[in-house]
């Protein structure tokens, strides 16, 4: 029961590792297409909102334009332009042109176009009417008419906002144009027209946008948001006017007011004088353009899911199957446990690896049987045998290894180098036994100081003829340090970690430094300082966690971690091998150890 219990563990864990990388995969992917998608679509929303606004320009300057052209086309009726200065002698004469050639165009331009009233200001004063008026003072002393003067062209034009009209209770923006005529006599026609007319050109279904109309002169003619009645310049909208100037024409902007964001688009009419400079201005709210994007990201989600779902099911279904079969094989695995040698799996059918295994378990449990009935306890004995008499031949040579023969061959090569007259050869061979005698005596004992600093010099003086100029040291040890006990070996381990780490991978010559100290009355400490290329904080950070834990791939520090375990069991905790080093700066390992080591240690 127990063994079912693993197994359908096994089951589980297949199952969530298996839809772990389904959602996992699923879900990037559609996380990767979502994003892409929906920046494409985004994109595609702000792309069709540019070309929005611009043809809603173009549908403004069009409908200007055919206004303008109305009023030109006085210009081209000189009979109707000499009736506007003709001093008519009496009422009568002056009612009778105004009914004849006036009355009939006002009503052929009212008739093609939702115009609120249509003015011709004279400076004729036998010719007045409703709409023909004085030329008066008024007129004269505004700022248009001083710019209409100013032009040199025949016909001149100008769009300025008029406000709040009392009568129709309604805000209008005028045409004023400035028709040169005959005699330099100045014929002044203006059109009011509600800003309906430009509403009407929007079609907005959502009356959440914002649509603004700046006049060249900055006054603000239409604006869908602003209900009120004064006349408005665009410099009344400081932070809308300031993010114009900043960001360009198109861009996402922030109400200061309402903390609305809206994508802003702007379109700046440039076709004629008259409408140069004249800005129109559409504010899309963010949330409109990323409505479509938010159903199509929530979509996605959705089909993820169910493509998640569909996945779980699938994986569960082959995991069953394939987790069936192995529970067959766990059963005859639990009987062999169970003593039942002879077990054999009944269906190895197939050509995957769980049938590989039935097929493998049979045969093993075949081999078995024919081990144990035949040669199996005969061969143990006879290999247990063949070991002790190995074990025996090695112990034998190992015997056979004389520490003084090595040591004589070295005399003796010496002498001979000596004889010849190679002093410095023979000087090498005689540190060489120096060194393997100060190796080959018995390891782990502790010794003074004075005798480690001289199997460290050895160490050194071959190096030196090694490496030759390469290598530099000094030792600096007190005199009353030299008696202090040691652990055999452990500082020359340090001084060989210095050359293999600074020396090999230096081409430069590097200088090892020596030095002992008392750190107080029961401690002292060894130094070894090199100045070669030295490690890098993560890499310093590894060596010392390999303190701790021992890692086949710090081999190149197994010495150096073998001897501050061999510290730390010695003299305790709070001694030991530290290191400090720097990229560039050299490595410095210090060894803490105490100048009286345990008793039990010292008679080892």
């Amino acid at each position: 029961m127990k063994k079912t219990g693993e197994n359908m563990r096994i089951r589980t864990k297949l199952v969530m590792v298996n839809a772990l990388i389904a959602t996992l995969l699923l879900g990037s992917l559609t996380y990767g297409l979502s994003a892409y998608t929906s920046r494409a679509f985004y994109n595609k929303t702000v792309q069709d909102v540019h070309f929005s606004v611009s043809q809603l320009a173009q549908n403004v300057d069009n409908m200007l334009l055919s206004y303008e052209q109305l009023v030109e086309s006085l210009y081209s009726n000189v009979e109707l332009q000499h009736r506007f200065f003709i001093h008519y002698p009496s009422q009568l004469a002056a009612q009778e042109a105004y009914f004849n050639y006036f009355v009939p165009f006002t009503k052929w331009i009212k008739a093609n176009h939702n115009l609120i009233r249509l003015t011709v200001y004279t400076d004729n004063p036998t010719f007045q009417f409703a709409d023909v008026k004085l030329l008066n003072s008024e007129m004269v002393k505004s700022e248009w008419y001083d710019r209409s003067l100013k032009s040199d062209m025949d016909i001149y034009s100008e769009w300025i906002y008029n406000g709040y009209d009392t009568f129709f209770k309604l805000k209008t923006f005028r045409l004023i144009k400035r028709i040169k005529v005959e005699s330099d006599h100045n014929l002044f026609v203006t059109i009011d027209l509600s800003e309906k007319e430009l509403y009407n050109l929007t079609n907005w279904e959502n009356q959440n946008k914002r649509f603004m109309m700046v006049l060249p002169n900055g006054q603000i003619a239409v604006d869908n948001f602003d209900q009120a009645h004064p006349i408005r310049t665009f410099s009344d909208e400081p932070e809308l006017e300031q993010a114009l100037k900043n960001q360009g024409d198109s861009f996402e902007y922030t109400d200061p007011v309402s903390g609305d964001r809206y994508w802003l688009s702007q379109r700046t009419l440039q076709s004629r004088g008259s409408v140069k400079g004249m800005r129109i201005l559409v504010m899309t709210p963010l949330e409109e353009l990323s409505a479509n994007v938010h159903e199509m990201e929530r979509i996605a989600v959705v089909l993820c899911v169910i493509a998640i779902g569909l996945s779980a099911l699938l994986i569960y279904s082959s995991t069953s199957r394939l987790t069936k079969r192995l529970m067959t094989l766990a059963k005859h695995m639990q009987k062999v446990d169970d003593g039942r040698l002879t077990e054999r799996m009944a269906d190895t059918d197939g050509r995957d690896e769980i049938s590989v295994l039935g097929t493998k378990f049979n045969n093993m449990m075949g081999r078995i049987e024919s081990l144990i009935s035949d040669v199996y306890v005969a061969e143990l004995n006879q290999k247990e045998l063949e070991l002790r008499r190995k074990e025996a031949e090695m112990y034998a040579l190992q015997t056979q290894v004389n520490p003084h023969y090595l040591f004589n061959t070295l005399n003796a090569i010496r002498g001979n180098l000596l004889e010849r007259g190679d002093r410095d050869n023979a000087r090498i061979v005689m540190l060489l036994a120096d060194s393997f005698r100060n190796v080959l005596r018995q390891a782990g004992h502790l010794i003074p100081l004075k005798e480690e600093r001289n199997i460290v010099e050895t160490y050194l003086e071959i190096q030196r003829f090694r490496y030759g100029e390469r290598i530099q040291y000094e030792i600096k040890m007190p005199d009353a340090l030299q008696e202090v006990l040691i652990p055999r070996l452990a500082l020359q381990m340090i001084v060989e970690n210095a050359v293999i780490h600074a020396v090999d991978r230096s081409k430069t010559p590097i200088r090892i430094q020596l030095e002992a100290r008392e750190e107080d009355d029961e401690t002292y400490m060894l130094t070894v300082t090199d100045n070669g290329p030295g490690m890098t904080a993560e890499r310093l950070a590894e060596v010392r966690l390999h303190f701790e834990e021992r890692s086949d791939s710090e081999a190149l520090h197994l010495g150096i971690r073998n001897t501050h375990q061999r510290l730390l069991s010695i003299y305790g905790e709070g001694y030991g091998v530290t290191v400090k080093s720097g990229l560039e700066v050299g490595t410095t390992v210090t060894l803490r150890l105490r100048k009286y080591p345990p008793q039990e240690h010292r008679s080892k």
